[in-house]
């Protein structure tokens, strides 16, 4: 396990010195303060209509919270795509530009299961990933909390799920990554999330009008 390991810590301590991670970084800050600045006004109108049109307070809480939660939904969407971005840009070339480039065989020469290169760097992604995926979600509720008080439900489940789908994308771009040069696997992930996308939509409305797609 020892050489797994240190594989991990050598491609995290790689990855952060990437201009790709910086790259989402700055579009993720970006992504952050237009979130906020745009919240922040929605809400206060949002709340100034429902005051004026609804009869109680009870009932302009209740759906401020509505409107809050449906805002913060958008938020954390957006953050899934960032995610997925970055995980698909993170792995893309990561063994395919080692194998085109010749670093792969200083590592592989020496007594290193092929299995545990792999390994390593798909670890040492995932816990860059976990980290990415908990600052911009983190970002997001806490400018909807901080403007409005407002915590959703639930939180650590739904951010599993948002960090599950980034490494099911990021374990696929690997994969890809072994086989096919780097541009080859970015059009591969991304067309295969598409229609995963896609599917998704279609399952939801399927549901909706009780169809059995």
């Amino acid at each position: 396990m020892r050489p797994i390991w240190v594989l991990a810590n050598l491609t995290f301590r790689e990855a952060m010195r990437r201009r790709i991670l910086l790259a989402g970084l700055l579009l993720g800050i970006c992504f952050l303060i237009v979130f906020s600045i745009g919240f922040h006004y929605i809400i206060e109108e949002v709340t100034r209509e429902l005051t004026v049109e609804l009869p109680s307070q009870s009932m302009v809480n209740l759906a401020s919270a509505e409107v809050m939660n449906g805002f913060e939904m958008m938020g954390l969407y957006g953050v899934t795509f960032l995610s997925i971005a970055m995980a698909a840009l993170l792995g893309a070339d990561t063994l395919a530009g080692e194998i085109n480039s010749g670093t792969i065989q200083t590592i592989v020469a020496k007594p290193i299961r092929r299995s545990d290169v792999v390994l390593g760097k798909w670890l040492g992604f995932a816990g860059l990933l976990g980290l990415y995926v908990l600052l911009m979600a983190g970002g997001v509720v806490l400018s909807v909390f901080l403007q409005t008080g407002y915590a959703p439900d639930h939180l650590a489940r739904g951010l599993s799920l948002i960090y599950l789908e980034a490494l099911v994308v990021m374990t696929i771009t690997v994969l890809c990554s072994s086989a096919f040069p780097a541009l080859a696997t970015g059009g591969i992930v991304f067309g295969l999330y598409g229609l995963a996308f896609i599917g998704g939509w279609i399952e939801q409305f399927g549901v909706i009008f009780e169809n059995q797609i």
